[in-house]
């Protein structure tokens, strides 16, 4: 998946890209249930919008899949770090978007719970969603990554796989 296919048929970048942040703040007050189907909350029809059973099958679907449809009714707050993250990348597959970009929103995880996430989102790619991770961990990222955009000295270098010793890009 390329951004350039977005381009060639005139659709929208940014209807296309589900973004998932570093140091989200938990939302407060709001179950996983409710967050995520603000995923699929639309700007359209704003005053009285409630989601489509279509809406209800993707959040669905994506909690189930991400092992967080037990925590539909519990507080966001309340979960563990990896819980959340599990359930905000629930969020964005929810949103059915051709591509997630996700910017350094896996480093606050321990060891075990990013091996988790990283074969997750290999998972994710092999369906033709596209994923654009911004990571200072270099082992998970020559583990799982097909390709690999280093920047050093400003300058925007292009790896792919195998690669040849990433530290010696980094260092």
């Amino acid at each position: 998946m390329y951004l350039d296919d977005i381009s060639d048929n005139n659709l929208s970048i940014e209807k296309n890209i589900s973004y998932l942040p570093a140091g989200l703040q938990d939302p407060l007050h709001i179950t996983v249930a409710e967050l995520a189907n603000l995923s699929r909350f639309s700007m359209t029809n704003l005053s009285n919008w409630k989601p489509s059973k279509i809406d209800i099958a993707k959040v669905n679907n994506s909690l189930v899949k991400y092992n967080v449809k037990q925590f539909s009714n519990t507080l966001f707050t309340n979960l563990s770090s990896g819980e959340k993250q599990r359930v905000w990348l629930a969020f964005c597959i929810a949103q059915d978007k051709r591509f997630i970009l996700l910017d350094e929103s896996l480093s606050n995880l321990d060891y075990q719970t990013r091996k988790i996430f990283f074969n997750m989102l290999k998972d994710i790619s092999r369906n033709n969603i596209g994923i654009l991770l911004a990571s200072h961990d270099l082992d998970m990222v020559e583990r799982y990554a097909d390709q690999v955009l280093l920047i050093k000295n400003n300058t925007l270098q292009r790896l792919t796989k195998p690669f040849s010793n990433l530290s010696e890009y980094i260092f």
